[in-house]
């Protein structure tokens, strides 16, 4: 690992050079209120001197989320260098059926808190969102989100400059804000499922779609997303599409792939397909498919 600065050294290297630093001074608390002091002043100066630090935030904990908050309302110009955003919470792993699972309280508070419906507005040169939980298995339903919530992530679509979608463990989603991403060129989906009938806060059926570039469907037996994809393709989203990877593992999404499979022969330069550990790739050079690399 590489400290960038004193924030970035792990925990316990922190705690290891105060307790040096304690053992030779003679008063212990106006050492530790200096050092607190040095700390925050440490951190000011490189939000305000390393801005590009920024450009890649991953998020694993909501107290990360919550501080991310806290510097952006310090210093509002740092948004603007933000590109990716990648929310990763550590959810726990749960192998039940879909129907007996509980909603990750972790989850839950990622998609539920007021944090984001704040960041989210002010990131306006966002390229990459991504929402993929560490684990997957315990999913939430868009029902659970909170009004702000399904707003700012239904916003997304306004951001300009946004190319590339992920979404992963979420049941139950509106779509329409999603093909109105007009520069969307990379879309990720996993355990991901839509519902026509729900809420959405932007609906124009002039809205320019996106041509999506890279399609990834990861492991959809668990959730099938075949209904949005199909969605998308009767849009037209995929009529560029150069990129496809999938995950088979049933009937359904070997219907889903050939369905793809039908209208984008002439866009196609790589198809990945993904089962268990074997992998076969058809790359740009035209190795013919069944090259096995897994």
């Amino acid at each position: 690992m590489i400290a960038l600065t004193f924030l970035d050294l792990p925990n316990d290297i922190i705690y290891h050079i105060l307790a040096q630093l304690l053992s030779d001074a003679e008063d212990h608390i106006a050492l530790m209120k200096r050092a607190a002091t040095v700390r925050r002043a440490h951190r000011i100066f490189d939000n305000i001197t390393c801005p590009h630090l920024f450009k890649t935030v991953y998020i694993k904990r909501l107290e990360r989320l919550h501080e991310f908050q806290s510097i952006l309302e310090s210093n509002g110009k740092l948004a603007l260098y933000v590109r990716s955003l990648i929310l990763n919470p550590m959810a726990h792993y749960d192998d039940r059926p879909r129907e007996h699972r509980t909603v990750n309280g972790t989850v839950l508070s990622f998609l539920q808190n007021d944090s984001l419906p704040v960041i989210l507005p002010q990131l306006v040169r966002l390229q990459n969102f991504a929402y993929a939980p560490h684990f997957r298995g315990s999913a939430i339903s868009w029902a659970r989100l909170s009004l702000p919530m399904s707003r700012a992530l239904q916003n997304l679509s306004r951001l300009p400059y946004l190319n590339h979608l992920h979404l992963e463990n979420i049941y139950g989603a509106p779509i329409v804000w999603i093909s109105q991403c007009k520069n969307l060129e990379k879309l990720t989906l996993s355990e991901f499922s839509w519902d026509p009938n729900i809420s959405i806060v932007h609906a124009s059926a002039q809205s320019k779609r996106p041509r999506i570039k890279d399609l990834e469907i990861d492991d959809p037996p668990r959730c099938p997303c075949d209904a949005a994809i199909r969605t998308f393709h009767a849009m037209g989203m995929f009529s560029a599409l150069q990129r496809l990877s999938i995950f088979l593992a049933g009937e359904n999404n070997i219907k889903l792939l050939l369905f793809l499979l039908k209208d984008c022969t002439e866009t196609l330069t790589e198809l990945v397909i993904t089962q268990n550990s074997t992998r076969l790739t058809k790359p740009a050079d035209g190795v013919p498919l069944g090259s096995i690399d897994g």
